[in-house]
C-alpha cells in the first residue's frame, strides 16, 4: 500500500493492467526576492532624494544634484530680492521686477520637473531615456546659470539678473545694491561650476555604469527563461520535455489551497521554449564574437599602417576631442604636455577675462567696436590655439614626428608674441583698449576705476601666460635639439627639396 502522498493509477494496455505510481510533493514556497538597490516599483511621484534606494555612488550623485537644485533656489531668491531693492530705489522699471519674479516662479518648478526628478528616476531605474532627458535640460540649466552670471545687456539692460555686467553698471548709481549684485554674480558662478561637476559625474556614471547595467539585466532576463504567466517562475532547466505525454495535467487547485491565492499553470513545453531561447542567445553571442574579432583585426591593421584611431573623450561630460596624456604620451614627456595644457587653458581664461573687462569699459562709454574685437579674439583664439600649436605638440610627443615639432615651434612663437602684445596693448587698434594691457589699463582707469581694475587684472594674466609659455617653448626646444629631431627635420627638408628639383 502507498502512503497518502502516493497515488496509484491503473491504465489498461491490451487487456493487462499496469499500475503507475505518481509521487505528489508539497508545493514549494515562493522565494521572497528582496528589493535590490535599483528597485523600480516605487511610484514616480514619491521620489525621495535621500531615500536609500540606490547604491552609495548613485546616492552621492543624487544628493549633489539636489544641492544644485537648492543652489538654484537660493540664486533666484537672491536675484529677486536684489532686483526688488533696486526697483524700490528707482533704478529699474516695474517690468524688470516682474521679469526677476518670473525667473523665480517659473525656474524652481521647471528645475524640479525637467531635470531633478528625471535624474532621480534615472538613478532609481537606470533608464537611458531618463538619463538623456536629464542631460538635455541640465545643459540648459547650466547655460542659464552662466548667462545669469554674465548678464549681458540684452533684456531690460541686463538688470533683471545679478550678473557681473549688471553689477558693474549698477555700482556707479547705487553702490550698496551694486554689492548685492556682485554677491549674486558669485552665487550664479558657484552654481554653474557645481552643475558642470554634477553633469560630468552623471555622464561618467551613464557611460561606464548605466548602459552596461541595463544591458546586463536585459541579458539576464532573457537567459533566465522565466514564465510569461503571473506568479513566480520555476526553474525548468532540468525537466525533460513532456509534450508527447498522454496524461492530462492535474486540475488547478481551488483558491486558498495551501494558503495561496491564484494558481499558476506551467506549460508543459517550457523546456522546448528554453532550448529555443538558448539557441538564439548562442547565435547572438557567436555574432558578437565575430564582430569583435573583425573590429580587432581592423584595429591591428590600422596600427600596423600607422593610423591611430582617436575616440573623442574630452571633456568627459561632452566629448568633442581626443585627449589622453596618461596613456599616450611617454612618461618623461607628460610634464611638458601638462604644462602646455595649462598654457592653453590659461589663454582661454585670459581671452574670456578680456571680454569681461572690455564689456565693462564699453558700458562705461568706450564704444562698441572694442567689444566686437574682444569677442573676435576669444572666438578665433581658443580654437586657433588648439589646432595650430596644442594638438601638433600632443601628436609630436606621441609619434616623435620632427615635422610636427617644427609646426608647433612656429605657431607657439606666434602665440607668445600675441600674449606679449596683449600684455602691453599699444594704442594701435582703437587705442589698444580691445586688449587688457598695461597701457590700456592706464588709459581706462581715468574714466572708470572698476574697468581700470579689470584691465590691470587682465594685464597680470597675460604676463603670467607669457612667462609660462616661454618656459614651455624652451623645454620643448631643448628636447627637440637633444633628441636629434632637428637634424632629422633638416634631412627630411633636404630630401623634399631634392625630390621637388628632380
Amino acid at each position: 500500500m502507498y502512503s497518502d502522498s502516493d497515488i496509484a493509477q491503473g491504465i489498461d494496455f491490451g487487456g493487462s493492467r499496469v499500475c503507475t505510481v505518481f509521487k505528489i510533493y508539497p508545493r514549494p514556497k515562493p522565494l521572497l526576492m528582496a528589493a535590490g538597490p535599483h528597485y523600480s516599483s516605487l511610484p514616480f511621484n514619491k521620489v525621495n532624494p535621500f531615500a536609500d534606494v540606490t547604491d552609495d555612488h548613485s546616492q552621492k550623485l543624487q544628493n549633489a544634484a539636489f544641492l544644485t537644485c537648492l543652489g538654484l533656489t537660493s540664486c533666484l531668491l537672491w536675484n529677486g530680492a536684489s532686483v526688488a531693492l533696486l526697483w524700490m530705489a528707482g533704478g529699474v522699471e516695474s517690468k524688470t521686477l516682474f521679469l526677476a519674479l518670473a525667473y523665480l516662479v517659473c525656474g524652481l518648478p521647471a528645475a524640479n520637473w525637467l531635470w531633478f526628478r528625471p535624474l532621480c528616476q534615472a538613478l532609481r531605474t537606470e533608464n537611458t531615456s531618463m538619463f538623456r532627458y536629464f542631460f538635455l535640460f541640465y545643459q540648459l540649466h547650466i547655460a542659464f546659470c552662466m548667462f545669469a552670471a554674465v548678464s549681458p545687456p540684452i533684456i531690460a539692460k541686463g538688470r533683471s539678473l545679478t550678473g557681473i555686467l549688471s553689477a558693474t553698471d549698477i555700482l556707479g548709481d547705487c553702490g550698496e545694491i551694486g554689492y548685492l549684485y556682485f554677491m549674486g554674480f558669485g552665487w550664479f558662478s558657484l552654481e554653474s561650476m557645481l552643475s558642470i561637476w554634477v553633469l560630468q559625474k552623471v555622464y561618467k556614471f551613464y557611460r561606464l555604469g548605466g548602459l552596461a547595467l541595463e544591458m546586463d539585466s536585459a541579458v539576464r532576463s532573457k537567459a533566465s527563461g522565466q514564465s510569461k504567466y503571473s506568479g513566480s517562475a520555476f526553474n525548468t532547466a532540468g525537466v525533460p520535455p513532456a509534450s508527447n505525454s498522454k496524461l492530462s495535467p492535474l486540475p488547478p487547485e481551488p483558491a486558498g489551497f495551501y494558503n495561496y491565492g491564484t494558481t499558476v499553470d506551467i506549460p508543459i513545453d517550457a523546456a522546448a521554449d528554453l532550448r529555443k531561447k538558448e539557441k538564439e542567445l548562442q547565435a547572438r553571442d557567436a555574432e558578437l564574437r565575430r564582430r569583435e574579432k573583425e573590429v580587432k583585426r581592423r584595429e591591428e591593421a590600422a596600427s600596423r599602417a600607422g593610423i591611430v584611431l582617436e575616440e573623442k573623450n574630452w571633456p568627459p561630460f561632452f566629448p568633442i576631442i581626443h585627449h589622453d596624456i596618461t596613456n599616450e604620451i611617454p612618461a618623461h614627456l607628460q610634464k611638458f604636455q601638462y604644462v602646455a595644457l595649462t598654457t592653453f587653458l590659461g589663454l582661454t581664461f585670459c581671452l574670456f577675462w578680456n571680454v569681461i573687462a572690455v564689456t565693462t569699459a564699453w558700458i562705461k562709454g568706450e564704444g562698441v567696436k572694442i567689444w566686437f574685437l574682444a569677442i573676435i579674439y576669444f572666438i578665433s583664439g581658443v580654437p586657433g590655439a588648439y589646432f595650430l600649436w596644442y594638438r601638433p605638440l600632443y601628436r609630436a610627443f606621441r609619434t616623435e614626428s620632427a615635422m610636427r615639432f617644427g609646426w608647433f615651434l612656429l605657431f607657439y612663437m606666434l602665440h607668445i608674441g600675441f600674449c606679449i602684445f596683449a600684455a602691453v596693448a599699444p594704442p594701435i587698434i582703437f587705442k589698444g583698449n580691445s586688449l587688457t594691457g598695461i597701457l590700456a589699463a592706464i588709459d581706462v582707469v581715468g574714466n572708470s576705476a572698476l574697468a581700470g581694475i579689470f584691465y590691470f587684472i587682465g594685464f597680470g594674466c597675460f604676463c603670467l601666460e607669457s612667462l609660462l609659455s616661454i618656459w614651455v617653448i624652451q623645454q620643448v626646444y631643448m628636447y627637440f635639439r637633444g633628441s636629434g629631431k632637428a637634424a632629422e627635420m633638416k634631412r627630411e627638408a633636404a630630401r623634399g627639396a631634392l625630390r621637388a628639383a628632380v
